[in-house]
C-alpha cells in the first residue's frame, strides 16, 4: 500500500515495528552462543560485521553505527544498522553479502535457522529486495534502541500558543499518527502561523475566519481520542504479556521446587543405601574373620564393648572372637596365632606360660 500510494514509512507507521521485530527474530533465531575475549556474549551485530568485513573493506552503515557513541549494546547497534539500511535501501544487499558463505553461516547458526536452507534464504532475500521500492523516513540517531524498537504508538506532542485575531488557541502539533486528509500537524501549524492575513487562516488556501476555530479543535479531539484508544490497547496488551510472564515464572518456580524435593529425596535414599552397604560390608568382613555371632560365649561381656579394654565397637571397628574364651576383643587386645585365628592377650599369655 505504501508503494501504491507513494507514501513514505516513518517512525509512526504501524507496520514498521512489526517488520523490524520479525527481521530481528530471524537474525536471532537458533543463533549459536559465542563470547568475545572479555566474556561478553556476541549477538547478530557481530555476525553482520564479520560477514560484511569479509566481502568489502568497510560498509557505510557499520561506519555510521560505530560513530553513535550513545548506543552501548550490540543489539542497539544492530537495530540502528537495520534502520540505516532501510533508509538507504541497502538492507537486502547487505544481508545477502552476509549470507553468501555457508561455512560462516554454520559457524554462527544451528541447523534450524532458515538461513541454512537455500530455498528459505532465497525467499527471505526476495522479500527484502521488494522493500527497496519503498521509501523510509526514519530517525537514524535514536538513543533508545538499546532497550527496544520504537513503538508506532509513540508520539511527540507539544502545546503552542497561537494568537488569532484576539483568540487564544491551544493546539497540538506533531502527533504520532499524522492528521486528517493527509496533513501533518507540523505542516498545518506552519501554514496557520505564516498564512494569517486579514482574518483568513492562510493565503492560497481555503479562507477561514477566526470564529471557525472549532473545526481544528474537533479534529484534535478526534486524534486525541484515537491515540487514547491506541494507548489503552497497548496497555491491555502489555498487561496481558506481564500476566503471562508472571504465570510462567510461577510455573518455573513450582517446577524448581518439585525438582529440589526430588533431589533431596534422592540424597536421603542414597545415604540410606550407603549405610546398608556399610553394614553388609562389615558383616562380610566379620564372616571372613570367622566370627560367629550366634556362637555362645562363656565369658560375661557386653557385645558392644571389648571384653578386655571395654572399648566401644563402632560401625567400622575391627572385632575378633577369641578362640579360647569366645570373648569379643578389639584389634589391640588380640594376638594373631596363625592358622588358628586370633585370641585375646590374656588367653595368649596363659597359653604361652603353659607351653613354657
Amino acid at each position: 500500500s505504501y508503494r501504491e500510494q507513494n507514501l513514505p514509512v516513518t517512525d509512526g507507521s504501524r507496520e514498521l515495528h512489526s517488520l523490524c521485530a520479525q527481521l530481528e527474530f530471524l537474525l536471532q533465531f537458533d543463533l549459536k552462543e559465542k563470547r568475545n575475549f572479555f566474556g561478553q556474549r556476541k549477538d547478530y551485530w557481530d555476525f553482520l560485521c564479520q560477514g560484511l568485513a569479509r566481502r568489502r573493506q568497510e560498509h557505510e552503515g557499520v561506519r555510521f553505527v560505530t560513530s553513535l557513541d550513545k548506543l552501548k549494546t550490540p543489539v542497539g547497534r544492530a537495530r540502528a544498522f537495520l534502520r540505516y539500511c532501510l533508509v538507504h535501501r541497502q538492507l537486502a544487499e547487505s544481508l545477502q553479502l552476509c549470507l553468501l558463505d555457508p561455512q560462516s553461516l554454520s559457524e554462527w547458526y544451528y541447523a534450524r535457522s532458515p538461513f541454512l536452507s537455500p530455498r528459505r534464504r532465497a525467499e527471505i532475500l526476495g522479500s527484502l529486495y521488494e522493500l527497496d521500492g519503498i521509501t523510509f523516513h526514519l530517525a537514524l540517531r535514536r538513543v533508545d534502541l538499546d532497550t527496544a524498537w520504537p513503538m508506532f504508538s509513540e508520539m511527540n506532542e507539544r502545546l503552542e500558543n497561537i494568537w488569532v485575531g484576539g483568540w487564544m488557541v491551544w493546539w497540538m502539533v506533531r502527533l504520532g499518527g499524522g492528521c486528517r486528509d493527509g496533513w501533518s500537524g507540523g505542516w498545518m501549524m506552519s501554514r496557520w502561523r505564516d498564512g494569517w492575513r486579514d482574518g483568513q487562516l492562510w493565503d492560497g488556501g481555503i479562507p477561514t475566519t477566526a470564529p471557525a476555530v472549532p473545526a481544528p479543535q474537533g479534529w484534535a479531539q478526534s486524534c486525541l481520542a484515537t491515540l487514547c484508544v491506541r494507548a489503552r490497547q497497548d496497555g491491555e496488551r502489555w498487561a496481558s504479556a506481564l500476566q503471562r510472564a508472571q504465570r510462567e515464572a510461577m510455573e518455573r518456580e513450582a517446577t524448581r521446587g518439585e525438582e529440589q524435593a526430588r533431589q533431596q529425596e534422592l540424597v536421603r535414599d542414597m545415604k540410606g543405601r550407603l549405610l546398608e552397604l556399610l553394614r553388609e560390608k562389615d558383616a562380610l568382613w566379620q564372616k571372613t574373620e570367622g566370627i560367629d555371632l550366634q556362637m555362645p560365649s562363656t565369658a560375661p561381656r557386653d557385645v558392644g564393648l571389648c571384653a578386655r579394654c571395654h572399648k566401644d565397637f563402632r560401625l567400622l571397628s575391627r572385632r575378633y572372637s577369641c578362640r579360647l574364651c569366645q570373648g569379643k576383643v578389639c584389634h589391640t587386645c588380640s594376638v594373631d596365632v596363625g592358622k588358628q585365628g586370633r585370641c585375646c592377650l590374656l588367653c595368649y599369655q596363659q597359653r604361652h606360660q603353659q607351653a613354657t
